[in-house]
């Protein structure tokens, strides 16, 4: 199965918040957009498979005011369940009140009362390393916070975090945007040239960086370490402000813990098996098909707004509606004769069950046997159908009798001889329908005569049911 990111059996939950504008602080102008960008990362199953509810998406003046930010806080770290990867991130406003206390800035935080109406870093913190069924918790820290108090706005800003550089607990990790004695600012850049120009807090620009196209490991899985050197990196060059970073006191993981899979590889990976998908649906193999299925049934359906995915869907499902007709033919023509060799009535239904429903809803939910059996009835389908030849037709269907009998045991009648199939011959349909009525006098075992009119070509060329009901 296709897939950028980490394995579904992994649990992981995130709280992402972003604020531009407060009740009583200075206007942001990139807070918000740094967390609908990243949002959309960490959302994507494919990159980063974080599970994030409405409610712990709290972008935005209404949607982040401190009962909000407080419950996705106690949702994340103190209520959860078992979870393997637990992420906070906020891009907003931080102040320190005049004890030294540090907070975190909701949208209708009082500037003069931060106790009351902001989240204490030091509570944060706290929560986030003794939470208990948690194995990897990360904070995400990009706050810019000039103006919260008149003992700040005198002097030089100060970093209100106070990040140790080790944490008493293994897989707790802090990332903030700057050190203590600078500030946290915002540029105006695209990501491309194909953008216009916008807003984001300079840490969060190069964290966006990273998790799509400029931190390129080969596997394309980005580790905490690799983010952490690439946006350091490139923000020294910029001399506004250094990141800092908290690690746990006993031992450093952050090579083993991915925080996305590259935006990048996954495009190009996504590229070339959707290429590779097209021209198998060319070669017009159901085998090959049903297994380009399995591959990329979660792209086709996550992605079905992209228009490249949407018009691959629609080919595929092209491409089984075509071999279901060839099934739907055969049906008609040849397996009321031949399935008297089966006297498994279980497979028999069965199969006629996939006959008739071959949709692409129905063969990406199969098990890997239930699948092989309809590749191996597309191609007796399409096989026969193309054929002429009664003794070319012939091994076709024991070839697929003995698929049959190896893969569900016996299934014919255990006390009597395997009844060789009667191959009937294909004949052309006239544009006149023949129907049975309720009276005709045709048994189903007269003659060995079917009594369905869909078998009605197994009669000779121009006899007729009345003819020989007589």
């Amino acid at each position: 199965m296709f897939t950028g990111s980490t394995p579904d059996k992994e649990t992981r939950k995130a709280v992402i918040i972003g604020i531009n504008d407060y009740d009583e602080l200075p206007k942001l102008n990139g807070a918000e957009r740094d967390a609908k960008e990243i949002l959309e990362i960490l959302a994507d199953p494919d990159l980063g498979n974080f599970h994030i509810p409405e409610n712990h998406r709290l972008i935005g003046k209404d949607k982040a005011k401190f009962l909000d930010i407080r419950q996705a806080v106690s949702d994340l770290f103190w209520q959860t369940g078992p979870c393997d990867f637990a992420l906070f991130y906020f891009s907003g406003h931080g102040c320190v009140d005049g004890h030294g206390n540090a907070f975190i800035a909701p949208s209708d935080m009082k500037k003069d009362e931060p106790y009351i109406h902001g989240i204490g870093m030091n509570e944060l913190r706290e929560m986030m390393i003794k939470a208990p069924l948690i194995k990897v918790a990360l904070l995400i820290l990009d706050c810019c916070y000039s103006g919260a108090s008149e003992e700040q706005a005198k002097g030089p800003l100060k970093n209100p975090y106070q990040i140790p550089d080790k944490l008493p607990a293994e897989g707790r990790y802090i990332i903030a945007s700057s050190q203590q004695d600078q500030e946290s600012t915002e540029i105006c850049i695209p990501h491309s040239m194909e953008e216009d120009r916008h807003y984001h807090g300079i840490f969060s620009y190069y964290l966006l960086e990273a998790l799509r196209t400029k931190c390129d490991p080969e596997d394309g899985t980005i580790t905490l370490d690799k983010i952490t050197k690439y946006v350091g990196d490139e923000m020294s060059k910029q001399k506004r402000q250094r990141p800092q970073l908290g690690i746990p006191t006993s031992s450093d993981n952050m090579g083993q813990i991915c925080l996305a899979f590259s935006a990048k590889i996954f495009r190009e990976r996504l590229a070339d098996l959707l290429s590779k998908t097209k021209a198998d649906i060319k070669i017009r193999d159901p085998q090959t098909l049903i297994e380009d299925i399995v591959e990329i049934k979660d792209v086709l359906d996550r992605r079905s707004d992209e228009p490249e995915v949407a018009e691959l869907k629609r080919s595929i499902i092209a491409c089984l509606e075509e071999y279901n007709n060839y099934v739907k033919e055969y049906m008609r023509n040849y397996w009321y004769t031949h399935s008297k060799a089966i006297k498994n009535f279980e497979l028999k239904s069965q199969i006629s069950r996939f006959a008739y429903d071959m949709s692409y809803d129905k063969i990406k939910c199969l098990n890997e046997k239930d699948r092989e059996l309809i590749v191996n009835l597309c191609s007796l389908s399409m096989n026969i159908v193309t054929k002429n030849n009664n003794e070319d037709i012939e091994k076709i269907w024991n070839s697929f009798f003995s698929y049959l009998t190896n893969s569900f045991g016996t299934i014919s009648s255990p006390t009597s001889k395997t009844v060789q199939p009667i191959i009937a011959q294909p004949v052309t349909i006239q544009q006149t329908t023949v129907k049975l009525t309720p009276s005709s006098s045709l048994s189903p075992h007269q003659n060995e005569r079917p009594s369905s009119p869909v078998l009605a070509t197994s009669l000779h060329m121009g006899d007729s049911l009345d003819k020989k009901s007589n």
